[in-house]
């Protein structure tokens, strides 16, 4: 019971590092957006 318990959570965790990249990178993507709207808002404003 004890082991199968660990392998599962070893199991979640790897599936969650797995997916930290990807997570980055979409945050990256869409961080990235917004400051484009906003650069253009002002280059529009000016």
């Amino acid at each position: 019971m004890g082991v199968e318990k660990a392998i599962t959570f070893l199991n979640k965790g790897n599936a969650i590092f797995a997916w930290v990249p990807l997570l980055r990178v979409w945050l990256l993507k869409k961080v990235c957006k917004r400051q484009m709207i906003e650069w253009f808002k002002e280059k529009d404003g000016k």
